[in-house]
């Protein structure tokens, strides 16, 4: 087996431990008495030997109703302190009888507990890193990341880093940064009681829960409502200022203030008093429909309006895992701004913001909050942030009982809502990593299960199918097991029918969500087609061209690997790849392929420089400059062809052009006369001359995501920096743009 040299220039991150995901039914004719908790705990205990549970210590989260069954979810820890990523997730029956168990954790850890370098040492090195004030108030957490050679000792470092906040693992040894990812979450939306499009007659409803104060502020039980005063969060340090004490009530005890005439304006209290009402409505059911009690501490929300620093309009809405102080210095660690937009007061779309709360639920209430993008030991990995925003589309839809997320926000940008009843595409085919677009795999997933059963069962289903999900690497496939697994969970209670069943399973394998897992199976007679990001897009988020990102020494792996399992009369397998340009981009290629027997291509990751290298594999082609290649494993190649063993084969590249990706499997034919060569520009390739480079054909597409000029409200503060957040929504529109191309094509 080979193993790659390390590179000097980048710091790696190690590679995670990432058994696959254990499903266990529930032992028969068993039943566990006392609350949920308790109930699965006893189960746990019992099963200890079976489930090879013996020396894993797991603490419990939370229970999780579901039409009278509950799941019962567990974070695993190690000498007291949380392993990151493990968890255990049991599903218990109205009678105490276990009906699954979902189990993700790490057995074989031995690492000391004891730190060389204290909390104040570990966010110095981030400070110093990152090249911004150290800031005591960091959270810095000691945790234990799982790897194959018995984990890794870190601190959980929470800070405002250069790309704003960050959550960074920071050796407890050594100091060194090992890991980076985004605590921020991106949408895009606009309303009124639904939305300006849909119900645009505002009407009266009465705003529970407040917190009686003098004067009566938009504070309570959901959270706190403040205006946007001045300063920015993506600043280091942020100068972001707020005040919540501008809306009192207008009209005696009521806050009954009327939109604004013209939109956007500064002076808008009509869409602070609609933030707070739709708020408090999805706390409320999220409460009385998921079972999620929000008093805990650890909920605290603030929701900041009119956000939009500098004089440009901001068209955007963000959730940020994050603590921040309001006006009168109480810190909540919950933060959601809502931006003052170009054409419109985002504030005004419950559709924004309620997808946005969806993802403070999840990472609350599971421990599931996502980055756009993520790097682990098999390359880069975007499902997890594509079922985080799915699942924020579908709740924040079904809980307005409309199917189109952003009606009256995304469409006055351009032709960006989703429409949960409309196209959705299939998992690999239409996949190439913008987790809005490719949520809408979740998103539409989700609404025909409530179309087919009703929301009444649903809502509660598609969250206990979120509530099973490991922690790191979930995938589509893990979803769409988890629903299926929930639906039978409630035919056995007789709420589900046969035919119900088979119309949710035609759901889930019209999408291909059914084998949508991180390694597809490929053979003869099925190829397999997908996307792949290029440096030219991610140059438009980045705010540099393809030659300098390559420059940092970035470089990036197909979304998924592909996995032949040879037959008996096999004598060798051939991987053959062929690229199209989409949104043009010419024809500036540069990657790798690499194929190892009887398990998984491994990298080793580092997400600060977003690159990445190869750990382990046996055969490899490097340096291809054209659009097609391959590589042939037989009777010649070192470890030679065995029938026995599965293939995974991964792409990892440095293309300036976003690119199709069609792979194929050729187990017959004529030999080629010499094996292919391991490594070098030299290596076995096909040229493709008849490659067209293509536009997008879509006029408009912001190319940087940069914040309109027009529109915003002249009481702002200087203009700030350019947005990483904009470029990640500058990076979605043109990805909804890619999309329709293909489609067209």
């Amino acid at each position: 087996m080979k193993r790659a040299p390390l590179v000097a220039l980048a710091i790696l991150a190690w590679a995670t431990t990432a058994p696959a995901l254990e499903r266990h039914p529930g032992p028969e004719g068993l039943r566990f008495t006392g609350e949920p908790s308790v109930a699965a705990r006893a189960y746990l205990a019992a099963h200890a030997e079976p489930l090879k549970l013996r020396n894993v210590d797991l603490d419990s989260r939370a229970a999780f109703p579901m039409h009278g069954m509950h799941t019962v979810r567990f974070d695993q820890t190690y000498a007291g302190l949380p392993v990151i990523g493990r968890m255990v997730a049991v599903r218990l029956g109205p009678d105490g009888s276990v009906i699954r168990s979902v189990l993700d954790v790490a057995r074989d850890l031995h690492v000391s507990p004891t730190p060389s370098i204290d909390a104040i040492a570990a966010r110095g090195a981030v400070a110093a890193a990152e090249g911004v004030a150290l800031d005591p108030s960091w959270s810095a957490i000691l945790a234990v990341r799982p790897d194959r050679h018995g984990g890794k000792l870190v601190w959980q470092v929470d800070a405002w880093g250069v790309e704003g906040p960050t959550r960074f693992e920071v050796d407890a040894h050594s100091g060194a940064i090992l890991r980076s990812g985004s605590l921020i979450k991106h949408a895009l939306g606009r309303v009124y009681e639904v939305n300006k499009v849909k119900t645009p007659t505002p009407t009266d409803k009465e705003l529970k829960n407040l917190t009686s104060s003098d004067p009566q502020i938009l504070a309570g039980k959901a959270g706190k409502v403040v205006r946007y005063k001045a300063g920015s969060v993506e600043t280091n340090p942020p100068t972001l200022t707020v005040d919540g004490k501008v809306v009192t009530p207008n009209e005696g005890e009521n806050f009954l203030y009327d939109p604004p005439g013209t939109e956007p304006t500064c002076d808008d209290s009509f869409a602070e008093t609609n933030v707070y009402y739709h708020l408090d409505r999805m706390s409320t059911w999220v409460g009385t429909t998921l079972g999620v009690d929000t008093s805990a501490a650890k909920y605290s929300l603030m929701a900041v309006v009119n956000y939009g620093p500098g004089q440009k309009a901001y068209d955007n809405a963000a959730y940020m895992p994050y603590s921040m102080a309001d006006d009168d210095g109480v810190k909540h660690p919950n933060v959601i701004v809502i931006g003052q937009g170009s054409k419109s007061d985002f504030a005004h779309d419950s559709d924004v913001f309620l997808h946005e709360y969806t993802h403070y639920l999840n990472h609350n209430a599971i421990g599931f909050s996502q980055s756009v993008y993520g790097l682990d030991e098999y390359g880069l990995i975007t499902t997890p942030g594509t079922i985080d925003e799915g699942s924020a589309d579908y709740f924040s839809s079904t809980v307005n009982d409309d199917a189109v997320v952003g009606e009256a926000s995304l469409n006055l940008l351009g032709p960006y809502a989703r429409d949960l009843e409309g196209e959705s595409g299939t998992c690999p085919d239409t996949m190439y990593g913008e987790t809005h677009e490719d949520g809408k795999l979740i998103g539409t997933a989700a609404w025909a299960v409530r179309k087919v059963i009703g929301k009444e069962l649903s809502d509660p289903m598609v969250w206990a199918a979120m509530s099973m999900l490991p922690n790191d690497g979930a995938t589509l496939g893990d979803f769409a097991k988890n629903v299926m697994d929930a639906a039978a969970d409630l035919k056995t209670q007789g709420k589900v029918t046969d035919a119900q069943i088979a119309e949710l399973q035609k759901v889930f394998d019209d999408r291909g969500l059914t084998e949508c897992f991180r390694s597809l199976d490929t053979s003869p007679t099925k190829s397999r087609k997908t996307n792949m990001i290029g440096f030219d897009i991610l140059g438009q988020m980045m705010g540099a061209s393809c030659s300098m990102i390559r420059q940092y020494g970035v470089q990036l792996t197909s979304l998924f690997h592909f996995k032949y399992q040879p037959t008996s009369a096999d004598s060798r397998v051939t991987f053959k790849v062929s690229m199209t340009p989409i949104m043009g981009g010419g024809k500036d290629w540069d990657w790798d392929m690499y194929v190892r027997r009887g398990d998984m291509v491994t990298f080793l990751s580092n997400s600060m420089t977003m690159s990445i290298h190869p750990d382990e594999f046996d055969h490899s082609v490097k340096e291809l400059t054209t659009a097609t290649g391959e590589i042939t494993i037989d009777s010649k190649s070192s470890p030679a062809f065995d029938p026995t063993q599965p293939y995974d084969m991964v792409i990892m590249h440095r293309n300036c052009p976003s690119a199709e990706v069609k792979v194929e499997v050729v187990t017959s034919g004529e030999i080629p006369a010499e094996p292919m060569p391991e490594a070098g520009p030299d290596a076995q390739v096909e040229e493709d001359a008849d490659v067209p480079e293509e536009d997008s054909g879509e006029p408009g597409i912001p190319a940087t995501g940069e914040p309109s000029d027009d529109g915003g409200c002249g009481c702002r503060t200087a203009p700030s920096r350019s947005s990483s957040w904009a470029g990640v929504i500058g990076l979605g529109l043109a990805a909804a743009a890619v999309a329709r191309s293909r489609r067209r094509r």
